[in-house]
């Protein structure tokens, strides 16, 4: 047990600084792909680490990891959060209840790691939650006294957001639909032609999109940041739905289009991503 590494990890883990776990949970979705733990949300946390010592150098996602960290050991863990909702007596009233605190209940890391390495972690991950988790016994006590009060337009707001980021996934699935199909057109004999002269376009403009669509999905404020990028994102809307035009609609953009006009109130409100 080195006692250094596993202080400076249990610092990655506590300040809110670029790279640290509370940063990255910051940015993710409680409750998603992570699920829950005994009813309360959970989150994943990717992050890279010496496979030799066990030192955390960065938490964040494995495509926007800093290049000069690429090459070292990934692991994530999955952290559950003691928080729920729920009405008052009166039922007039949400109300946050639990501690908030977190708890690291589960961890991946992949071999090759040496038994070092995996000490540290581990021993990394018992602190954690010894100084700064709850306990892993839900208190099923309801204390309405110290919970904080939501307002109704914090609700409403909590509850759009979740429903945009469900639809801009949808809108990413689609996308990916359009690109497998237009990479099959470029294969039938008829097609191949009119493929390869919107090659170049078609691959600049779906590759944006995707990166701009994950890059929202990530943020911090995904209706504000989307509302950021909105006249670039209907511009490359426009340059793919005028080369489905001209390849006869074969791609069926338009679904994509669809998909991404659905996502909010605030996109596509002034504008519309027409055939130019």
């Amino acid at each position: 047990m080195n006692k250094k590494i596993i202080e400076k990890n249990l610092k990655k883990m506590t300040n809110n600084s670029e790279g640290s776990m509370l940063k990255l949970m910051g940015k993710e979705s409680w409750g998603g792909n992570a699920g829950r733990w005994k009813g309360l949300p959970c989150v994943g946390a990717n992050f890279i680490y010496d496979p030799e010592t066990g030192e955390i150098l960065y938490f964040e996602n494995p495509q926007t990891i800093p290049k000069e960290l690429k090459g070292f050991a990934e692991g994530t863990l999955r952290i559950v959060r003691d928080i729920y909702f729920e009405k008052d007596s009166t039922l007039k009233k949400i109300i946050q209840n639990g501690t908030e605190k977190c708890r690291i209940i589960d961890s991946y890391l992949p071999k090759p790691i040496s038994e070092e390495a995996k000490e540290n972690l581990e021993i990394s991950i018992e602190e954690y939650n010894k100084r700064y988790g709850f306990s892993d016994i839900v208190q099923t006590q309801k204390n309405f006294s110290n919970a904080r009060i939501f307002k109704k337009e914090e609700i409403e707001e909590a509850i759009k957001e979740a429903d945009f980021l469900k639809k801009i996934e949808k809108a990413l699935n689609e996308l990916q639909t359009l690109i497998v199909t237009y990479t099959e057109l470029s294969f039938v004999k008829d097609m191949k032609e009119l493929t390869a002269y919107y090659k170049v376009n078609f691959n600049a403009q779906v590759t944006y999109l995707k990166e701009i669509l994950e890059h929202i999905k990530h943020s911090q404020n995904p209706l504000i940041e989307y509302e950021r990028n909105e006249k670039n994102i209907t511009k490359s809307i426009r340059y793919l739905l005028n080369i489905d035009h001209n390849l006869k609609n074969k791609l069926n953009a338009n679904n994509f289009f669809k998909a991404l006009s659905d996502a909010s109130t605030i996109a596509f409100k002034n504008s519309k991503a027409e055939v130019l």
